[in-house]
């Protein structure tokens, strides 16, 4: 995994973010990018999970497992708790949780004291920043797969065989998931024209729709729930049967085939997708658990393609600014608080000015009263979660000193988000955003 190397910790602004939440070097301009580009940028950022870190970190994941880890770790007869995460302990948000007495960091400085007696585990891989800030599906979702994969993989041979898995099996195991990063990427001008339909789909506000089928349908389940409506479907032929009737309404429709060395993709399939890209895979030598193996290649290939597809039909659609997805919805505490901290990134101003104008923004009012101040973080986002460009809206509030009418109105008069955004935070006179700052200082460098 991963180094914690100190280009994970800029200066400034991002010092005190958890690694998850900082930006990533690497896609600092993926805004700009061509699908191409996108593809490789995203090629780089993934290829980090396999670079070896120097140092342990300890983890910390959503708020959400905090009260599941408590519970365990006060009925430790009965389970063994596991941590898994990317960001150091101390990183961990150290607020109340609504309805609780505890602090995720409070939860989790207990699990290092439990560690001790190897009766509680943190996993704790330093995979870097994501190449879209905060957009934990991506290399979060890639690395907690193959931890729990290869965990479990390892558990149910030792089980089944009665014989201890060393460690040199589970390097074995990550060695085949190193190989699924160079296949799938080896197919990158064919994933950056799938990417070039999807920004061209999402542009004319029409959707992406994923058919599969068996594991890799749920992939596809996985990477939609955050992004555009889902399919899925248990039947080779009722998806050759889906495909034809999503035909009858668009021909531009995309297939992703897996097969092991030796196999061919059906002349059928090929005549019902105008694409198909075909990830040939070589057989898998591992006497018990070559099935599983193969299996989750398969399942986190197709995971990167459609990581890049839908992340990349947003940046064409124009929600990223630098690698910040702006138009994000305001759905849960922490996506507030980011949403704050995109803010206070872009603006320079205060992170309780940066509320104020957040607040603003989701009400829909120039005066708020103490008893919207006042309330719980949940009751802002249930209403955030029905409303539309919340954070750009705050943005524009920010940079125009403007009223909220006139911010949604400038706002909705430009459908791309990004150029919007960029016209206020580069206009004369304005102060620079960190990212900017930073930008200069790497040409200085070079």
């Amino acid at each position: 995994m991963y180094s914690s190397s100190s280009i994970f910790y800029l200066a400034g602004y991002e010092a005190a973010l958890p690694v998850t939440e900082k930006s990533n070097p690497i896609t600092r301009e993926i805004d700009k990018a061509d699908p191409v580009q996108i593809v490789h940028l995203l090629k780089e950022c993934d290829a980090e999970i396999f670079q070896e870190e120097d140092d342990t970190l300890v983890n910390y994941k959503a708020p959400f497992i905090a009260g599941q880890l408590d519970f365990c770790l006060n009925n430790l007869d009965v389970f063994t708790p596991v941590l898994v995460g990317f960001n150091p302990v101390n990183m961990a948000r150290n607020e109340i949780i609504e309805g609780w007495h505890l602090t995720f960091r409070q939860v989790a400085e207990k699990m290092e004291e439990v560690q001790e007696t190897r009766r509680a585990f943190i996993l704790n891989p330093a995979v870097g920043p994501e190449g879209i800030s905060g957009s934990s599906r991506m290399k979060g979702g890639s690395a907690t797969k193959i931890i729990l994969e290869s965990l479990l993989l390892a558990a149910h041979k030792a089980t089944s065989n009665n014989k201890e898995v060393t460690a040199k099996n589970l390097l074995d195991w990550m060695k085949t998931y190193e190989k699924v990063h160079k296949i799938t990427y080896s197919q990158g001008k064919m994933i950056a024209a799938m990417v070039k339909q999807a920004g061209t789909s999402l542009e004319k506000m029409g959707r992406i729709y994923y058919i599969g089928w068996q594991t890799l349908g749920v992939m596809g389940i996985i990477d939609a729930s955050e992004c555009v409506p889902t399919f899925g479907t248990d039947d080779l032929l009722e998806i050759e049967k889906l495909a034809n009737q999503v035909q009858n309404k668009t021909p531009n429709l995309h297939a992703i085939s897996h097969v092991t060395t030796g196999q061919y993709v059906s002349a059928n399939i090929k005549k019902t997708f105008a694409s198909v890209m075909s990830m040939t895979w070589p057989i898998v030598f591992f006497e018990y658990e070559g099935f599983f193996l193969q299996k989750f290649q398969r399942e986190l290939s197709t995971k990167w393609i459609l990581n890049a597809i839908s992340t990349g039909g947003h940046i064409l659609k124009g929600k990223i600014y630098f690698n910040h997805m702006i138009d994000l919805k305001v759905s849960n505490s922490k996506l507030f608080r980011r949403a704050v901290a995109i803010l206070q990134r872009f603006t320079s101003r205060s992170p309780i000015i940066c509320q104020e104008a957040l607040l603003k923004s989701i009400y829909e009012t120039d005066d708020l009263s103490d008893e919207i101040r006042n309330v719980e973080i949940s009751t802002h986002t249930t209403l955030a979660a029905t409303k539309f460009k919340v954070v750009p809206t705050a943005l524009v509030l920010l940079t125009r000193n403007c009223s909220v009418a006139e911010a949604m109105s400038r706002i909705q008069a430009k459908p791309v988000v990004r150029e919007t955004i960029d016209r206020y935070l580069t206009a004369p006179g304005r102060k620079r955003t960190a990212d900017q700052i930073e930008m200069q200082r790497d040409e200085e460098n070079e």
